[in-house]
């Protein structure tokens, strides 16, 4: 299985494309993950803010007399994350039926529209542009953020009996007989006037009164957690949120399965902590290797890799010049060739070239000294140049 998020062309330019990778390996499953696609877009350079612009999610999040906001995650990297996970899974399935790999696309773009659900299908089915509601949902009310007598609460009233039980636990029952509120196309239709009235109910008490309250009476209500806050709830409820992985704390997975539970046994790595072992892997695979996969670097390779990626680093920032491209260019190559090149022929190379740079620095000395020979003429050790006197040389 091969993943990557490079820009579209680049795997293709170092010789990794799909079409080769699939050539090579008729089974594997190759994910490409691209921003907007690998069409009129392929060149447009993929971030999370970029596509929450574009795509439309900032202009449906923030409140609705201020600029448009982005979410406070990277929400577009994850659920494009949530696709690729999830197309690899069917390309793996069907490789089981059919003994075949396949291309797998996903793009930033794509998987935002999709996510949009109820704004995006209103558009679609009946060409209704949405915009900001603040915390407000576009057909339920009450369902967004309310005052209270300290911070703020999120009431997600999603039906009649709901509110009604809402109205009760306010201590004002009638509200939910008021032709304004009795249906939820009444309180949709009367929002602002619905508003008022709870955030008078609402601001006897505290938020944390009310996460007690309401729930109790049946009402989806809670507080607006930090993110402190927000572990230690979960872990009040018995969610595990956090979990210890080789000794480093990390947040659980939260997919739970009844018979192959989640284990925890690695932490992150530490830097470069297993380049060796990727670029060694495969050196001693069988000789029935299929063809055009190529064996892993020797130890010597890899080192020569990391020589080239200390060069690299010590670089100024941008663009590395030409001449230091050409010479990662020639390393790699170099690197690439001593690896999959039978040694004896190396052997023999090294002896032929080690016999013309002798030949050469004999024909160099033998020049250097005819120089010296001429009358007024000097060497100097320390700058490695001769000099001559102007009348000696003319004469």
């Amino acid at each position: 299985m091969v993943v990557e998020n490079f820009r579209p062309g680049t795997m293709a330019r170092l010789g990794l494309g799909p079409d080769e990778l699939l050539a090579a390996d008729p089974r594997l499953v190759y994910c490409s993950v691209t921003g907007f696609g690998t069409g009129e877009g392929a060149a447009l350079p993929g971030y999370d803010l970029l596509v929450q612009a574009v795509g439309g999610l900032m202009s449906v999040t923030g409140d609705p007399d201020g600029e448009p906001t982005k979410t406070g995650v990277a929400l577009v990297d994850v659920i494009t994350g949530l696709h690729a996970s999830l197309g690899i899974l069917a390309a793996l399935r069907h490789r089981e039926r059919t003994g075949r790999g396949q291309l797998v696309e996903v793009s930033l773009l794509g998987s935002l529209l999709s996510a949009l659900v109820n704004q995006a299908s209103g558009y679609v089915a009946a060409g209704a542009v949405p915009g900001r509601l603040g915390n407000a949902h576009p057909s339920i009310a009450p369902y967004e953020t309310f005052p209270t007598a300290d911070r703020p609460i999120a009431l997600a009233v999603g039906n009649d009996g709901q509110f009604a039980a809402l109205a009760a636990a306010l201590g004002r029952p009638g509200l939910a007989t008021d032709p304004r509120f009795r249906t939820n196309p009444d309180r949709v239709a009367h929002r602002d006037e619905l508003r008022a009235a709870l955030r008078d109910g609402l601001s006897t008490h505290g938020a944390d009164h009310w996460a007690e309250v309401l729930p109790a009476a049946g009402v989806p209500a809670g507080p607006v957690n930090t993110l402190d806050e927000a572990f230690a709830y979960a872990e009040r409820l018995g969610l595990e949120a956090v979990v210890d992985a080789g000794g480093t704390p990390q947040v659980a997975h939260p997919i739970r399965f009844g018979a192959t539970p989640a284990t925890y046994r690695l932490g992150p790595p530490e830097l470069g902590e297993h380049t060796d072992a990727v670029f060694q892997k495969g050196r001693a695979a069988p000789a029935d290797r299929p063809r055009g996969v190529a064996r892993g670097l020797s130890p010597s390779g890899v080192g020569t890799l990391r020589r080239m990626a200390v060069d690299r680093r010590t670089e100024q920032p941008g663009r590395a010049p030409a001449r230091t491209r050409t010479n990662l260019t020639l390393g790699r190559a170099l690197v690439r060739w001593t690896t999959t090149t039978d040694h004896k022929v190396i052997g023999n190379l090294y002896m032929t070239t080690s016999f013309c740079f002798f030949l050469f620095g004999g024909v160099l000395a033998l020049l250097m000294r005819a120089e010296l020979a001429r009358p007024g003429c000097t060497w100097s050790p320390s700058t490695s140049t001769t000099s001559c006197s102007p009348c000696t040389a003319r004469s």
